[in-house]
């Protein structure tokens, strides 16, 4: 008798196995590791419409998210950086009290040059984009979206 290695899933253990399928494991695995036969599974995940992945890709949604917002807000303090930068700077040059000593000159412009060198490397570090750059972002995304909702919802696809 072949069936007999095989048992009755309890609800705990079926809830289980939902989970475990959702978060991204294989009905296989857990077919062998559950002594349950495989069309058992296949079964059960169709007739309630189990989707293998999607906690897991939730979860992943929800962490980049976290990290988008997180990169966000170091451009915000950056660039408030460098522009309470760039205001001391020019407060200074337009100090009237300034000497025009060829030596503060010197330091004056290597500052400046500096400070530029500095928002270049932060920006390409951060991905700081100006305002038409934004835009065309913005034009990117849609376009993006646009065929996204072409080629059907991405809860639509079902990764087997």
């Amino acid at each position: 008798m072949p069936n007999e290695r095989y048992k009755k899933l309890s609800a705990t253990e079926k809830n289980e196995i939902k989970k475990r399928y959702e978060f991204g494991e294989d009905l296989v695995d857990l077919s062998i590791e559950y002594m349950v036969p495989l069309g058992t599974l296949y079964n059960m995940s169709s007739r309630e419409e189990w989707k293998k992945g999607k906690t897991k890709a939730l979860i992943r949604n929800i962490e980049s998210e976290k990290l988008i917002t997180k990169v966000a807000e170091d451009r915000v303090k950056i660039k408030l950086q460098y522009k309470n930068l760039t205001t001391q700077l020019r407060e200074y040059l337009l100090d009237a009290g300034v000497s025009t000593v060829k030596s503060r000159e010197e330091a004056l412009k290597n500052r400046a040059a500096a400070i530029k060198e500095l928002y270049n490397i932060d920006k390409e570090l951060y991905d700081i984009k100006s305002a038409e750059e934004n835009l065309s972002h913005r034009q990117e995304m849609v376009k993006y979206e646009i065929s996204k909702k072409e080629l059907g919802d991405a809860n639509d696809i079902e990764l087997d």
